[in-house]
């Protein structure tokens, strides 16, 4: 399972939202979903974005 979350910028990266899918962060935020998953993929290639992606073991 994974889950996409809006975050702090800083060290301490507190979430700001959370949500289930792309789509549906973008819709807590009130922005578009190509925003989201360009901040994961920054997020991913190890720059502060302000958006992750967890993947969560069930």
């Amino acid at each position: 399972m994974v889950i996409y979350a809006a975050v702090t910028k800083d060290e301490f990266e507190l979430p700001i939202a959370v949500a289930d899918s792309e789509k549906e962060l973008a819709f807590i935020l009130g922005i578009s979903k190509k925003a989201v998953t360009e901040g994961v993929r920054k997020y991913l290639a190890g720059k502060r974005s302000g958006y992750i992606k967890i993947r969560v073991d069930k």
